[in-house]
């Protein structure tokens, strides 16, 4: 039996250093975010793309004595037109915009592809590099998922979202341009025309939001408002009509860091957990915002301190991989996977003074069979961990 292709909303580098005010801000790019934010509950499948440059890409003017902004020169066989430094990895305009990380109800963000990590090489698409010869995972991600038509916004319209557009054109998918959800650089007048041309030729259609606006919206159940029933230090009861689940009280986001080693060994840790009276062998993780004062946390953040915290290894870059719920019938607890590239050895790890963590290298092709052992040995294995094996599998083969 046939299965209809699934629509997915693909969301170019809504980040701050692209705004007004950034360093490298599109004139009316804030604009578009209310338009975007109710664009996300039409689509099934909804991913964000996100610039994330090391601080000596080749793209940054200020990495070339001489050289301004606007200028073209030759990146690695390519002609890479130089920018104002932006997007630098961990840096807040670097970011999502605050509007995609508390999204309001009926809207959801599976996914982030970041692109531009190469410092020898830029990435205007979603899907690929600027020379096609290393893909985001985008493209398979979508594929996996059976998606068949994508619908693009976000900024810049005469670059990243015109490549993202071709490249999905040119990979098979139906692609729709959603016009009054982009906006252009214009370095020269007129590229933001000639940009949705381009698009137009190549077999993209041109749209404006009210377009999909005009469809219902996915049909979300109706629920009452939670019911407060108990309320601990760190959790609390509360009530849906009949159904009962609990809550953090604080941290309701919980970052979970998939990591090896350059020797190719899973970092495990163990720790006692009461709620099963046994030792648990875990994914390195930690709860986002849960310190005073850290609230509005970026969980890049969150993962990179955890890991160093409980591990002692720090990486040179995050990836998000995943993100969805922990255990809906139970809580409303959110998770967040990420694959942490290029790790070192910097410190001892073990936790914080309240934690008592030990800290276990797996080799990768010798995971299951050593969580089998630990399992018949006593110790109780977090199922995560089966994912984050996956995931571990998956980055190693390039994915």
């Amino acid at each position: 039996m046939s299965t209809k292709p699934k629509r997915a909303l693909i969301i170019v580098d809504l980040q701050p250093d692209f705004l007004p005010g950034g360093p490298l801000g599109v004139s009316g790019g804030d604009e578009i975010i209310p338009t975007v934010i109710e664009l996300m509950s039409r689509f099934e499948i909804v991913v964000a793309t996100q610039d994330w440059h090391p601080p000596d890409h080749g793209s940054f003017a200020a990495n070339h004595p001489g050289r301004s902004p606007g200028e073209v020169i030759d990146l690695d066989g390519l002609q890479q037109v130089l920018w104002p430094v932006h997007c630098v990895q961990a840096s807040d305009g670097a970011e999502l915009v605050p509007e995609l990380r508390a999204l309001p109800p009926g809207a959801k963000l599976d996914a982030v592809f970041r692109k531009g990590t190469d410092s020898q090489i830029d990435s205007y698409s979603g899907f690929f590099d600027n020379g096609h010869r290393k893909p985001t995972g985008l493209a398979q991600w979508l594929a996996e998922r059976g998606v068949g038509s994508v619908a693009v916004c976000g900024l810049a319209l005469d670059y990243c979202v015109k490549f993202t557009a071709l490249d999905a054109l040119e990979l098979g998918l139906e692609t729709t341009l959603i016009r009054d959800a982009t906006r252009a650089v214009n370095l020269q007048p007129g590229d933001d025309e000639r940009a949705m041309q381009a698009i137009a030729a190549a077999g993209g259609k041109l749209i404006d939001s009210a377009a999909i606006l005009s469809e219902p919206a996915a049909a979300m159940p109706e629920y009452p408002e939670p019911e407060l029933i108990a309320a601990g230090k760190w959790l609390r009861l509360v009530r849906r009509g009949r159904w009962e689940y609990c809550q953090r009280t604080v941290g309701g986001t919980a970052a979970l860091i998939v990591a090896v080693t350059s020797d190719n060994e899973l970092i495990l840790v163990e720790q006692p957990r009461p709620a099963v009276a046994g030792m648990c062998i875990e994914l390195p993780a930690g709860l986002v915002g849960d310190n005073a004062g850290s609230e509005h946390e970026a969980p890049e953040l969150a993962a990179a301190r955890e890991l160093e915290e409980e591990t002692g290894y720090t990486p040179t870059r995050l990836e998000l991989v995943a993100q969805g719920t922990s255990s809906p019938g139970l809580s409303d607890e959110h998770l967040i996977f990420y694959v942490a590239h290029g790790v070192t050895k910097i410190g001892p790890g073990g936790g914080d003074a309240h934690e008592d963590i030990t800290v276990h290298l797996v080799p990768l092709d010798e995971v299951e069979a050593w969580l089998i052992a630990q399992q018949a040995a006593g110790r109780v294995i977090d199922l995560k961990v089966w994912s984050g094996l996956y995931f571990a599998r998956r980055a190693a083969a390039g994915g």
